[in-house]
């Protein structure tokens, strides 16, 4: 793949986007709880202004994420079709977000130990009709 001088810069540049107030926003990186404490989730849509947020899904992972083509994902699915219900705001612009404190005494494998939140995002992309896009973080999880 041959890039350009400009398309570099602005690739580097977009890799070193240290605003937090999208994406994955709580829990941060490296994140540690107690089993018995509310997984704190909120997430920000990183939208173009001519798309819009529809809702998400959220899903807990019982370890870090690692897809491969010969293993599923074993997941538990503990948000459904979750409407914006928070602010947020992303470089000046107020957008809807989410916020949801998820009980992490509802899976039904061992609690503690690494695990990643997985968040389906459904929008209206620009151009494209109904887009998904997928984010996650992991944490850990103590007795």
């Amino acid at each position: 793949m041959q890039f350009t001088f400009p398309a570099f810069l602005l690739a580097l540049l977009a890799s070193q986007d240290s605003n937090t107030n999208y994406g994955v926003i709580s829990p941060a990186d490296g994140t540690t709880i107690s089993q018995s404490t509310p997984l704190n989730l909120t997430f920000g849509p990183h939208r173009y202004f001519k798309e819009s947020d529809i809702s998400i899904d959220v899903f807990l992972l019982n370890r870090e994420m690692k897809i491969s083509p010969k293993s599923g994902i074993y997941t538990t699915q503990v948000v459904s079709g979750m409407k914006p219900n928070i602010e947020i705001e992303y470089q000046g612009i107020t957008t809807g977000g989410y916020h949801v404190d998820i009980d992490l005494r509802q899976m039904s494998w061992p609690v503690p130990g690494e695990r990643t939140v997985l968040v389906k995002e459904t929008f209206n992309g620009y151009g494209t009709g109904v887009t998904t896009n997928f984010w996650s973080q992991t944490f850990s999880v103590t007795e």
